[in-house]
């Protein structure tokens, strides 16, 4: 109920109006159904239109992971940078760069690997000759022994050396 005063104070008049909490109730449901669904189906909407939206945009990074998941671990040749948009292709040359500089990190491994091995068996192969030369001359049975132990330990270095270049180049 809602009361207002009015008229002058000879003839007070007093308006009261009067609603029923059943009319009252079912007017806010009316409104909540007319304002709520529309607004849930907006929002409905824009969910939608989003997240399709981030999946169109983000394809091309999905795209570009896949190819360069796809590759061996030995491929690094440059992506192709032409047929990505503009978008990524900063990424991308990033990318070949980091390809480029591995390249060259692994070739010049592979050249320090190839001159180790030159400049270890080198010397090993020299002291094994002269431990070979040193032991068909005529000797005490000590120094027998002694270049006999040179030749199996020139060996075993050898060997080791190859087996270290052998697991350095895998």
């Amino acid at each position: 109920v809602a009361a207002l005063r009015a008229g002058s104070a000879e003839v007070p008049i007093l308006v009261l109006v009067a609603e029923t909490y059943v009319k009252r109730d079912r007017l806010v449901k009316e409104m909540l159904i007319a304002t709520g669904i529309p607004a849930t189906l907006l929002a409905l909407a824009a969910f939608l239109f989003s997240w399709f939206g981030i999946r169109r945009v983000l394809q091309p990074l999905n795209d570009l992971r896949d190819e360069i998941a796809s590759r061996s671990p030995r491929d690094l040749a440059p992506v192709a940078e032409s047929s990505k948009p503009g978008e990524i292709r900063p990424l991308v040359q990033t990318l070949n760069q980091l390809f480029s500089r591995m390249q060259q990190a692994i070739d010049n491994q592979q050249r320090f690997i190839e001159n180790a091995a030159h400049q270890l068996r080198t010397p090993i192969a020299g002291l094994a000759t002269h431990s070979e030369l040193a032991r068909r001359r005529e000797a005490t049975p000590e120094l027998r022994d002694l270049l006999d132990m040179i030749a199996s330990e020139t060996r075993r270095t050898s060997h080791l050396i190859n087996q270290l270049l052998t697991l350095a180049r895998a």
